[in-house]
Parts: C-alpha cells; structure tokens; sequence
C-alpha cells in the first residue's frame, strides 16, 4: 500500500498526525440531506462560502470538472481569474455555476469541502458549525430545516449583538425610550432572568433584585416588569446596554424579545438601507427621490412634522418654511403641508434629500407607509451577495416591477370583469354579465369548528335561517368581509408575516365567483394593495399537469408575461398571494394530517426550483415552507376542510 493511503473507514492522516480525512459526521450529515435542503443549505452559507472559498477555488473546481459538472472552459475561467488575483470574482464565478447547475454540483461541491476542510480554514470553519449543531442529543442528524432554523438564530445573536455595539449610549436610550411600551410586556415571561443579571452586574442591589422577584412570585408580572424597567432607565447608561445584552442572550427563550430584536436589527444602525443610502451618491439618491415622489406625498401624510423639524434641525429649512408645513398640517391639510415639504427639499438640492432620506430611515416604525417604501428598497437594493447594488439598477428593476404588475392587473382584470350565467333558455343557454352588477356578498364566518351546522344554515331558508344566523353568527362566529380575510381570525395558519386561509362552502353557493371577485377587486386597485401580486389557479386545470413541475414553470404556464422577472418577484414572498380554488375538485390528496410530510424530504417542495408533484407545491407553501412569508386561500367544499384543519 502507497503511502498516505488508507483503507475504507479508516481516516488519511498526514506526516504531522493531523486528521485530513473527511468527518464521519459532517459526511453522514450531507448524505442524509435531499438535493432541495443542500441547495437551502447553500443559499443559507452563499456569502461565508464565497469568501472561504477564494483560498481553495482551484480544487473545488477541479473536483467539479471530473464530476462532469463543469466544462474544461468553465473550470478555465474560473482558474484564470484566480491566477490573476482576482479571487473574489473567481470564487463568485464557481458559486453561480454551481446553483445554475442544478442539484448534482452542489452536492460535488459540498463533498469536494469536505475533503478540502483542513487545507481551507474559513470552509473549516463552516463545516465545524454544520457539523456541531448538525446532529441532536444522540448524535443522530437532524433534518436540514431544523438546521438551518438553529443557524438562523445564531446568525440573529451575531447581527444583533453587532449592532447592540456600534449603538452609543444616547442612542440605547433612544431605543429604550420608544420600546417602553412592548419590553414591559415582553419583560413578563423573563422578568427573573433580567433583572438577576442586573444584580450579577451590581446593577440592581440585592434589595431591588427582591422586590422584583416577590411581585413576579405573587403573579404580578406587569407590575414587576414596569418597576424593572423604570429602575433601568433611573440607573443609567450601563445599566439599559446590561439589560439589552440580556435581552440578546434571552433571544430564543423568550418570543416576544425576538420580535423586537429582529425589528432592530432590520431598522437600527448599519442595517441594509442605512448601507443602501450611503452607498447612492447624490446624483442617484435624485433619481430615487423622483421615483417614488408621488408615494411619498402620501407616505409623509402621516409624519410631516417630524421630517421637517429633522430638516429644520439640520438647517435645511428656515423656521418660517417649518412654519408654514406645519401650519397646513395642523389645518389637516396634510396632502398639501407634504408636497409643500417635498418641492422644498427638491428646490434645496443634494443635502436636503439626504438628510430627509435619513429621516425616513429614523422614522419607518411610526410610519408605516415609508416603511413600505425602506422595505421595497431594501428588498430589491441588494445583489444575490446581499451587496448594495447602484441606483440605477435598482431603479430599472422597480420599473421592471411597476410595469409587470401593471399588464398582470389588466390581464387578471381582463379575465375577471364577466361572468357567464348558465340559464335553462334554448336560444341563449349562457348568458354574460359584467361581474359588479350581479355579483351577491357571501356571509364569510371565520370558523369551522361547528361544520355539519354552518353547512345547514347556509342552505337554510325564509326565517329558519335569518333567526339562526343572528342566534349564531352574531353572538358566536366572527363574520368577515372578503378584504378581511388577511387580517382577521380566519387566517388558518401564519408563516412569519404570511397567512394561509381555507373558505368552506357547499357546491353552488358561489366560492368560485367569490374569489373571482377577489381577483378583480385587486387588480382594479380595491383590496389587498399590501400584496404586489396574486396568482390565481383552479385545481379542475391543475389536474392536466400530470408531471413534476417547479413553481417558477407553474407560474409561467398561466402567466408566461413574467418571464426573468419572478427572480425579483421571489425577493417579496410577504407580497405574495397565492389562491387555489376548488380543492374538492383536485384528482391528487392533500392531507395536511399527513406527518409523513415532515418527515420524508420529498413530500416536501422547499426550494422554487426543485420540481415536485404540484400537490407538494401547494402543501408546502400553505405550510410555509415554499416562499416563506408569502399568503395563500384554499376553497373547497365543507368535507375537505377536515384535512386543512388537522393541519
């Protein structure tokens, strides 16, 4: 036997004694994980890999290239860019390849990591991570989503722990000040835990760590948690940074912390648009500016003072042009007081708008129209690499956007403005309307819980049902108008900001016409306008489809307009709305009681590009886990909610 080799099972170790084998673990991990999760796994490591790479891209892509992954040109590209230094663009130039590939390359490459990791510390150094939180109490691997929720979080501590840093003290009480409010509720299931540390980091005395405790024991939670949080902001400095470190340390323990922090660290300092902004010079923060002028008209509507005391402030305005805005407003001429505001910064020149930029920024959580605006800027503003792209890109990519939403609102106003009536006439067996003048409100009830009774009221007629329907609906049942299906107790199940609703209905009585309504009140700019686009399918069509299917081709198939847009169109899934209607008609099963689901990787569909049964489809993005964040309504008939409920 050569020497250095070694037999199956038995790592190669090197002269100096030191493993350079590859990791049973980490090897079992990957081998465990369904080509959809490596892929989730990649896009979850893409910036760390792409640096770790730099210092062994010419191995990597040597191991693609025998794997008849990548061409003899390809790995030549890639090779020569490393040689001349350029090894950031060269590592980024492999790691598109491969996601370009598809499923096989990742996995090569993830194998090839392995093999590498002692020759490349910062790839060492992933797979380590992997590898520790890859496996649970009895060493067994877990599944890769339970993986990468655990990474997520970590990364969560890094970020905001990070940016809990570079705020001074003046800015932690600002921060303190205006989460009063939310941290004395979120401070009542943690009230022991804070105010301990403060005590360990004689903070608290003894006595007033006591008094906290004894009003937690008795049940007075709110209380001890108001009186913690006033002794923090009595104290000082170095007692609001202690209690915010313990907040971070408390993170996953304690939900509601979670909520705040991860609210911080999208707004607070150097988060992505406060890089955004400094990255956009001033010629290209005017071209921003024009973009969305009109939006912010009426975004400011709600906090013109503010701007214009931060413009003031900054000696942009004079006090007699704060005067004057704030006089409109305080008229209730808001409308007026912000297209004041906005031709003054715009006569004032480049300052003026950045320090108004700046101030949206301060402001996005009062305000939640500019909010809207941050986060569609922050959304598209950043490349593939989580980078600040120019200006000009973003821009042309928001018009991109704007004009696609705008032929799919005329498409799906196009196909939604009739409907046909099926009449008992010889002559005229269809008839056709215009859907507004004969389309009848459905009674919506925002619970299934009494099924065999709501489904004999709705047939129910005369008195019977009028004294039913105000005996039950009125006292028991929520009753919803169709707009408020998103924002109402009939949400079956939230996925982050994302809602996934089921109506029930019996055959007839008009779930088709309702979402058809739905469709049109949308594209003609009536409801849902938080959501950027709605995809519409019937399952009677989806039946045709009788092969695996991805859902970038699900959407084309019916929406073929859309082309290379869906690639930023997925950026938003909180924008997303997604309606299947008539699920009782769907020749496949889908039981959301079925927890073989969780279990069996392929039952699955988690990435958009991994082609599944479209059943798959439509379960995993009900449950969250295709696109995240995005909402979905299911309708059927009342026997079939049986399955949605279980789930």
């Amino acid at each position: 036997m050569d020497n250095g080799a070694s037999s199956e099972g038995v790592p190669v170790t090197s002269a100096s004694g030191k493993d350079t084998g590859p990791s049973s673990v980490i090897t079992e991990l990957l081998t465990s994980w369904d080509d959809s999760q490596l892929l989730q796994l990649t896009e979850f490591y893409w910036d760390r890999l792409q640096q770790a790479m730099e210092g062994g891209v010419h191995g990597v892509s040597l191991a693609l290239m025998a794997n008849n992954q990548f061409s003899v040109m390809e790995h030549q590209k890639i090779s020569d860019l490393a040689d001349k230094g350029e090894r950031a663009d060269s590592s980024k130039l492999l790691l598109s390849l491969v996601m370009e590939k598809g499923s096989r390359a990742p996995r090569v490459m993830w194998e090839t990591f392995v093999k590498m990791w002692n020759d490349v510390p910062e790839l060492d150094k992933i797979l380590k991570e992997i590898q520790e939180h890859g496996c649970d109490s009895s060493h067994q691997p877990i599944p890769a989503q339970h993986l990468l929720k655990i990474l997520s979080e970590l990364k969560d501590l890094r970020v905001i722990t990070e940016l809990l840093a570079i705020c001074d003290d003046f800015q932690l009480l600002q921060l303190t000040d205006f989460y009063r409010d939310r941290l004395e509720q979120a401070m009542e299931g943690g009230v022991h835990g804070v105010s301990l540390a403060l005590t360990a980091e004689n903070q608290f005395s003894g006595e007033e760590h006591r008094k906290i405790s004894d009003l937690a024991d008795k049940g007075e939670r709110a209380d001890s948690s108001k009186l913690l949080l006033s002794l923090v902001m009595e104290k000082g400095s170095r007692a609001r940074r202690v209690m915010w470190e313990t907040f971070v340390k408390m993170l996953i323990g304690v939900p509601n912390f979670d909520k705040i922090l991860k609210e911080i660290q999208i707004y607070g300092p150097g988060s992505v648009i406060t890089e955004l902004l400094a990255s956009w010079d001033d010629s290209q923060l005017l071209q921003l500016t024009e973009f969305y002028r009109d939006r912010l008209e009426q975004a400011m509507e709600g906090g013109v003072h503010g701007v214009s005391l931060a413009l003031t402030a900054e000696n942009q305005f004079s006090g007699e042009e704060h005067r004057e805005i704030s006089d409109l407003a305080d008229k209730g001429e808001r409308a007026d007081s912000s297209k004041l505001l906005l031709s003054l910064v715009m006569e004032k020149g480049s300052r003026a708008r950045r320090v108004m930029w700046e101030t949206f920024v301060k402001m996005r959580i009062v305000v939640p129209n500019l909010d809207k605006i941050l986060k569609e800027i922050q959304i598209y503003g950043c490349d593939s690499s989580h980078r600040p792209i120019s200006a000009q890109i973003l821009l042309k990519i928001l018009s991109e956007l704007k004009d696609i939403q705008q032929k799919h609102k005329e498409t799906l106003r196009a196909q939604t403005e009739k409907m046909r009536v099926n009449t008992i006439l010889m002559r005229e067996k269809v008839k056709v309307f215009q859907l507004v003048d004969r389309y009848a409100e459905l009674t919506v009830i925002s619970t299934v819980r009494d099924r065999r009774l709501v489904e004999h009221e709705l047939l129910a007629r005369g008195r019977d049902h009028e004294e039913r329907r105000e005996q039950q609906f009125c006292r028991e049942l929520e009753k919803i108008r169709t707009d408020q299906l998103f924002q109402s107790s009939s949400s079956r199940s939230k996925s982050k900001s994302g809602s996934s609703a089921a109506m029930a209905g019996v055959p007839g009585i008009g779930k088709t016409t309702m979402v058809q309504k739905i469709v049109y009140d949308w594209a003609t700019g009536k409801i849902y306008q938080q959501f950027q686009f709605v995809f519409s399918f019937k399952f009677r069509d989806l039946n045709s489809i009788n092969h695996k299917i991805n859902l970038k081709e699900l959407i084309l198939d019916q929406y073929p307009y859309f082309g290379n847009i869906l690639r930023e169109v997925w950026k938003n899934p909180e924008g997303l709305l997604f309606i299947f209607d008539g699920l009782d008609e769907f020749n496949d099963t889908i039981d959301f009681a079925d927890s073989q689901r969780d279990t069996e990787p392929r039952s699955t569909c988690t990435d958009r590009k991994f082609k599944c049964k479209v059943s798959d489809i439509v379960y995993s993005l009900i449950q969250g886990k295709l696109l995240p964040g995005c909402s979905v309504l299911v309708t059927t008939r009342p026997h079939c909610v049986t399955f949605i409920g279980k789930g």
